[in-house]
This record gives structure tokens, C-alpha cells and sequence, in this order.
């Protein structure tokens, strides 16, 4: 399996080279950066300026393997609003644009939202008509929300097929996909192998087993997460460092070599204001235990 390391378990005061640095140094394989409106890649950026993200990472031996995007925050793919579910497609379309020039095969994208139970307001700042968007402005009908996220990656699966960048659907905390049996149902409806799961083995830790969710999907995970959670903090506060949760990453790596999973996982953490690159050699050590066998 190859290594990466999201680009938010980096230092935040240093340049990017200084943060690619830290990151080889550390021995991963590949950096997961995030699109966001202002910082080392945003939504604006000119093509040249991609490509010399690209290139910059490649003079450490890095693969930008996957993008982010603060955008999937901004724009719900299962609004009550048709702009903000058009806002969503565009959105998605401008990750696998920024992905393409950047050589990065892959997408996170968000599945929409039935309802959060944590403000993300801060976030968002779409001038679509109405005013800034937050998902924690609507309560949308679960079936409604299923049909409307399967409408949304249907639609957008020629256009990541032409860039040859596959859209890798997280399970995350929006009250919606909650069992593997749904993931995978979205995943074989749109039926396309550029629609996959992004799957986060931390995110199902207080409803679910990360072990069954792995098998179940089987080929349609497209890429892992890795993080761990604290099962009595019952809150956001639970997620922590690699080895010092509840995640039995036995089991995990169990499963993962069971489906023959062999593809990227990336350590999705953030590092402290604070941080010169501790975080990053501790979730480096941490990552050789658990491909190891923990």
C-alpha cells in the first residue's frame, strides 16, 4: 500500500516546499492537498500555477494523489435547493479540473447531507441566491437525499471518466449513508468505475465496524482514510492520533488484505498551530506499526 498524508497534518506556517520537505522526509509516498479559497491551492488558480504545485512535489518524490476541497462543504449535493445541487456538480467539476492538472487520479467527494450535527457555518461562503449556504440550514428527507446523491454522481461520472479521475465518495457525519449496504447500493447504481467509495475508518467508528464496512465494499473502495477515534467522547473531540483510539486496525488490515485492497491510504489528521512537523513523524512511525501489523 502506498502512504500519504492529508495536507492538513502538515505545518500551516510554512511554505509548501517546507511542507513537501517534511513529508518525504517523513517517508510517505504522496500528499492529499485541499482546495480552499485562500492558501497553497485554491479554487482561482491558473493552469501554470497547478503545474508548478505538481512539479514542486514531484522534485520530493511526491504523488498528489488525491484532492479535497472545501467546496463539497459549500454546496450539498442533496439540497432541497436545485442552485445549491447545481452549485454541487459545478463544485465537483472544478476538484477533477484542479485533480487532472495536478496528476492526481482521485477526488474526495461528500455524499450530501440529510442533516450535521456540528455547525460547518464558518465554512461556507457560496454567493448563490439566497445568501451563503450551510448544510446546517436544511433537514432534507432521507429518500430524497439517497435519489438526489445518486442523480448527482451519475451526472458527473462522464466528466470524471473524460479526465480520467475517479470520484471517491467519503462516508462521513450527515446523518446519511450509515451502513456499507448504502454506500454500496449508491456506488452500483451510478455504475460507473470512476464513482467510488472513499472509505474513512475512524467516521464509522460510533455506529458501525470498519472491518465489515471493508469487506462489504469490496473493489468499490477507491481510497482509505486512515484515523483514530476515542468511542467514549461521543463528539467531534473523540478523533485523535493514529494508535491512540479505539479503531482496531488488526481487523482493519485484515479486511483490507482479504478484498485485496492495495491502493493509497492517507493518514487524515491536523496537526496543532503550533506544529514544525511532530505530527507528521508521529503519524509516520504510527502508519509503519499498523501496514506492519500493528
Amino acid at each position: 500500500m502506498k502512504r500519504a498524508l492529508h495536507y492538513w497534518a502538515l505545518p500551516q506556517s510554512v511554505a509548501l516546499k517546507e511542507k513537501f520537505r517534511i513529508a518525504a522526509d517523513c517517508g510517505f509516498d504522496g500528499v492529499e492537498l485541499s482546495i480552499l479559497h485562500e492558501g497553497d491551492l485554491t479554487d482561482v488558480m491558473h493552469p501554470d500555477e497547478l503545474d508548478r504545485i505538481r512539479l514542486l512535489a514531484g522534485e520530493y518524490g511526491l504523488e498528489l494523489h488525491s484532492i479535497t476541497s472545501l467546496l463539497n462543504w459549500e454546496c450539498s449535493a442533496t439540497s432541497d435547493r436545485p442552485e445549491i445541487r447545481r452549485c454541487a456538480v459545478d463544485a465537483l467539476k472544478t476538484q477533477i479540473d484542479t485533480a487532472s492538472r495536478l496528476g492526481a487520479t482521485a477526488i474526495l467527494a461528500l455524499p450530501g447531507f440529510v442533516a450535521l450535527d456540528f455547525s460547518v457555518g464558518s465554512l461556507c461562503s457560496s454567493e448563490q441566491e439566497g445568501g451563503p449556504y450551510s448544510p446546517t440550514m436544511e433537514r432534507i428527507d432521507y429518500d430524497k437525499a439517497f435519489s438526489r446523491s445518486i442523480e448527482c454522481f451519475s451526472q458527473i461520472a462522464p466528466y470524471a471518466e473524460r479526465a480520467g479521475v475517479v470520484v471517491c465518495i467519503e462516508n462521513i457525519w450527515s446523518h446519511f449513508l450509515l451502513s456499507p449496504l448504502e454506500m454500496r447500493t449508491l456506488v452500483d447504481t451510478v455504475g460507473s468505475p470512476f464513482v467510488k467509495a472513499y472509505f474513512d475508518i475512524a467516521n464509522v467508528m460510533p455506529h458501525g465496524f470498519a472491518d465489515q464496512w471493508i469487506r462489504i465494499l469490496g473493489e468499490r473502495i477507491g481510497r482509505v482514510h486512515f484515523k483514530d477515534y476515542i468511542l467514549s467522547a461521543h463528539s467531534l473531540d473523540g478523533f485523535t492520533e493514529l494508535l491512540k483510539g479505539d479503531v482496531d486496525f488488526k481487523a482493519v488490515m485484515a479486511a483490507l488484505r482479504q478484498i485485496g485492497y492495495d491502493g493509497w491510504v492517507t493518514a487524515e489528521l491536523t496537526a496543532p498551530i503550533d506544529d514544525r512537523g511532530d505530527t507528521a513523524r508521529r503519524t509516520a512511525e504510527a502508519m509503519d506499526r499498523i501496514l506492519g501489523g500493528v
